[in-house]
């Protein structure tokens, strides 16, 4: 998996700063959550550009990767989840690589801890 950059991301509401972003990968199974990758945090930026390449080996089959973008806030409070995408690999897996970007969504899983 490429991750490339993510595009026009909210200022955070509390000051209006851009956010100090990363995101988080998950492949899901039945509703469970395995294989956790995360990139690294882009300070300050609204576009952030990431270029970062994570690598699963598992058969996609029934598999759903999950890819959700977060501000990281500070060690007192919680970060901000931002957004998400949820990505079905068979299809991946059918059709090839794709180009071009997701939109992110709102909703989203329960957070892990």
């Amino acid at each position: 998996i490429e991750i490339v950059q993510a595009n026009s991301l909210p200022l955070r509401p509390s000051s209006g700063l851009p956010p100090d972003t990363y995101i988080k990968t998950y492949i899901l199974l039945e509703q469970h959550k395995s294989h956790k990758e995360k990139t690294t945090v882009v300070r300050g930026n609204t576009n952030p550009v990431f270029n970062e390449r994570i690598t699963y080996i598992v058969n996609p089959t029934n598999k759903i990767l999950q890819v959700m973008v977060w501000d990281e806030v500070g060690t007192l409070r919680r970060n901000s989840f931002l957004g998400e995408v949820l990505i079905d690999l068979n299809f991946i897996a059918a059709q090839g690589p794709l180009q071009g970007g997701y939109k992110l969504y709102p909703s989203y899983s329960p957070r892990p801890p």
